[in-house]
């Protein structure tokens, strides 16, 4: 059961994913009272964007020295490295964590990861109706203020409680069901730039965990 600090620092530069690429888009748009807002934020972004370029590749390579070292799993680290440096730091960096999710096993931790599954898939489902009622009642654009905040704020924290509830169900002996970690958190990474998946991936795994 290894975790690691690279490990750790992999994960948590997966998670800042969606993050940066929202701060970026924000950035771009250049929608700001104050011009020196977007270039802040596209700024952010940018260093947010280069540490994902580059601590990943980082990351996977100690990573995989470290298992091979400890005789769990070979990995051939520098081609993940390598792929996640000049291809795609999310792609080879997921598929690294797939494969290492299918060769090694980690000590479940807290039990409760499902509830953000559970408010992600509320507060996507709240946001579809208020925005259709919005739209066919004609109502004004800011009573949409507070429930979009609510949603976005679920939606983002989506992909960390999946991928950490997975973990538990993958490695608890009383579930049946082994979903890897990984490819969950793949899918909840698609759902946030497709939307319309976001609730059928929740309410699926939320299924199958079987609550």
């Amino acid at each position: 059961m290894v975790r690691g600090f690279w490990y750790g620092l992999l994960e948590t530069l997966l998670f800042a994913l969606p993050p940066v690429i929202g701060v970026g888009i924000v950035g771009l748009l250049q929608n700001h009272p104050d011009p020196l807002v977007g270039q802040l934020l596209f700024s952010v972004a940018t260093v947010g964007g280069l540490a994902i370029r580059v601590g990943v590749p980082v990351c996977v390579l100690f990573d995989a020295r470290g298992l091979r070292a400890k005789r769990l799993w070979r990995p051939n680290g520098p081609a993940y490295a390598l792929g996640a440096f000049f291809v795609s730091a999310p792609v080879f960096g997921l598929l690294y964590l797939y494969r290492r999710h299918e060769r090694i096993s980690l000590a479940p931790s807290w039990d409760g990861w499902w509830v953000l599954v559970a408010a992600s898939l509320g507060g996507a489902i709240s946001g579809i109706v208020v925005v259709s009622l919005t739209y066919l009642l004609s109502l004004p654009p800011a009573i949409l203020a507070a429930p979009a905040l609510v949603s976005g704020i679920t939606l983002a924290a989506f992909p960390v409680g999946i991928y950490r509830d997975a973990i538990y169900v993958r490695n608890s002996s009383r579930k049946g069901w082994r979903p890897n970690p990984a490819l969950y958190l793949a899918l909840a990474f698609v759902s946030l730039l497709v939307t319309v998946l976001q609730p059928p991936v929740a309410a699926y795994y939320l299924l199958r965990r079987g609550l």
